[in-house]
């Protein structure tokens, strides 16, 4: 209730000042902002009123920005707590620069020696958060639009490897449930997630804690009512995810359990949970299948995996190597971070957990994040000022690891009279060029026992130019997608024309 009283109070004070000025149009100018607050009649606790419900919002605080800096301007003798509250707008913006320096600025004005220990540890928060910043890795964050994302909170993206199931966790009914959506190659494109069925949703909450690499096991866990909440396991059989299925007492407490994942031999169940005797909120544990076909006794990762505050969200790599984790320690920016382990099969131990960087991790809670076969691609769940409305899910395309070749055979023929026939036919010779940003990729020789050219092509755009003596100069514009590993192979067939003789 109070929630729906906040947003009615905002919705209300909008309304009843809006007039004809664009807010859009004067954004950037710190003066016109200015003048945009006052010619709407706010006054300074209108300001602060709604600033202060922004930044209680999920996915809006950074929206607490031009009021919170129009109340500075106005009143010099503000209070500390609004240098606070500013920085926590930049925050969230990203704009870690200003966050740090107003977090300084209220920490020197601010009197009270409680307040000013917390807001030191919050500095530390938003100095990691500004180093990661300043050295972003190499990526790109692809939103997957409307066929998967809402303007919802839509969460814990899990991806075969194959990359043609993609399931992931929604609250568009006034609860979370589970939604899936296939992609069929050669296709690029998602389709309209749907639903996962009544044998995995239920009345009460329900996330996606992992998903194995074929996409045949689904691992779930809901949030009952009483709060209560459990991992369950649910098979796939002709494309649809069957009952949920408890996988016993060893793996399942009286506590919270949430993410899970079974290693690529089906041997060691990696899971999370809260129960007793761990280092701090969620630990993350593993337990092995015993020869009777059940888990056997969990055991703890232990500190150097498992820190003081939750630890969550296990995925294994497709080689078993590597652990993917979300964790609110070992210097998380905010919230979950997402952070990776790797396994010495020398040593048989874990590496110190490395945090993925920015902008995989921001200052929302980033839960995981699931890799195709392919480690140049995965997906993940983040909110960014392009998102369609609350949590979107991301597909991220890494530029640092090289892309694999699309190998295709592009066979030639001769168009003439209506009729098609090969070039092989010709005594002559033919040349291929390719070329991608206006400069030579490559030249290709042309195999005459195939009639073909064989080209190796990674993402991109490219020009196919084929030059033969009695033939008109072919030109052909070429587009590879991120997603051409779906079809390894590809064919394309090319009719040339005989030059004007007369």
């Amino acid at each position: 209730m109070m929630v729906v009283q906040r947003f009615i109070r905002i919705f209300i004070i909008l309304i009843l000042a809006s007039n004809h000025i664009s807010a859009q149009d004067i954004k950037n100018d710190d003066d016109k902002k200015a003048l945009f607050i006052k010619n709407r009649g706010y006054s300074l606790d209108a300001c602060y009123r709604l600033a202060e419900d922004f930044l209680k919002s999920q996915t809006e605080q950074r929206k607490a920005i031009p009021y919170l800096e129009y109340i500075i301007d106005a009143d010099k003798s503000v209070k500390p707590e609004v240098y606070y509250m500013l920085s926590q707008s930049y925050y969230y913006n990203g704009s870690y620069d200003l966050a740090v320096k107003l977090l300084m600025e209220y920490m020197e004005k601010e009197k009270n020696i409680k307040l000013k220990k917390e807001a030191k540890i919050e500095l530390e928060k938003f100095e990691n958060a500004k180093r990661l910043a300043a050295s972003p890795l190499n990526v790109i964050l692809m939103d997957l639009g409307p066929q998967i994302n809402s303007k919802y909170a839509d969460i814990n993206p899990y991806i075969t490897s194959l990359e043609n199931l993609l399931v992931y966790s929604s609250k568009r009914n006034n609860n979370f449930d589970i939604y899936v959506s296939k992609k069929n190659s050669p296709s690029t494109l998602w389709e309209q997630s749907k639903l996962a069925g009544n044998l995995v949703n239920t009345v009460n909450d329900e996330f996606v804690a992992g998903l194995s690499p074929s996409g045949n096991e689904l691992f779930v866990h809901y949030n009952q009512v009483s709060g209560f909440e459990d991992i369950n396991q649910s098979q796939r059989s002709k494309g649809l995810f069957r009952e949920l299925e408890n996988p016993g007492t060893k793996v399942n407490s009286e506590y919270r359990e949430e993410g899970a994942c079974i290693s690529p031999d089906g041997q060691i169940m990696y899971f999370a949970s809260d129960r007793p005797g761990g280092f701090g909120g969620f630990d993350i544990y593993y337990c092995f299948n015993l020869p009777e076909g059940i888990w056997g006794p969990a055991i703890n990762m232990g500190k150097l995996i498992n820190s003081s505050s939750d630890d969550n969200y296990p995925n294994l790599s497709l080689d078993g190597k590597k652990l993917y984790f979300a964790s609110k320690g070992h210097g998380s920016i905010g919230g979950y971070d997402v952070y990776y382990s790797t396994y010495d099969t020398i040593g048989k131990t874990w590496s110190a957990p490395v945090n993925f960087g920015y902008p995989i991790n921001n200052a929302y809670d980033n839960k995981n994040i699931a890799f195709t076969q392919d480690e140049r691609y995965a997906y993940i769940s983040t909110v960014d000022r392009n998102s369609l409305g609350d949590f979107d899910i991301y597909k991220v395309i890494f530029l640092d690891k090289d892309p694999e070749f699309l190998i295709i055979k592009a066979q030639v023929f001769i168009d003439e009279n209506n009729e098609k026939t090969p070039f092989v036919s010709e005594f002559q010779e033919l040349s291929l060029t390719a070329y991608k940003s206006n400069e030579t990729y490559g030249i290709y020789s042309f195999d005459k026992r195939n009639n073909s050219f064989i080209l190796a092509l990674s993402p991109g755009e490219y020009i196919l130019e084929i030059n033969s003596e009695n033939f008109k100069p072919f030109r052909k514009k070429i587009t590879l997608d991120e997603n051409y590993y779906l079809n390894p192979q590809k064919e394309i067939k090319i009719y040339l024309n005989r030059k004007d003789t007369n």
